[in-house]
């Protein structure tokens, strides 16, 4: 399910690093979340949003309904697996 998190995270690209960063640039955005993962694509969303928003500040300028949107295709690649 991590290796999930990781992926998705790293094709969103919330802050616009993935260009220039190594691929582990979001790991550790991707432990937390996966440590708060919850079975609601609401509740996830919230933890997506809140994780980003925590440890990038004003860098990260998605809003919740963007992260409603990423916890859905974590959800849906997760279902799939």
């Amino acid at each position: 399910m991590l290796e999930i998190i990781k992926e998705v995270v790293a094709e969103w690209d919330p802050i616009g690093l993935m260009e220039f960063a190594p691929l582990d640039e979001y790991d550790d955005e991707c432990c937390l979340i996966f440590n708060e993962f919850t079975q609601t694509q609401e509740s996830l969303g919230r933890v997506i949003h809140k994780v980003f928003k925590d440890n990038f500040g004003e860098e990260f300028q998605a809003d919740l309904e963007n992260c409603l949107e990423v916890a859905a295709e974590i959800e849906r690649r997760i279902s799939k697996s």
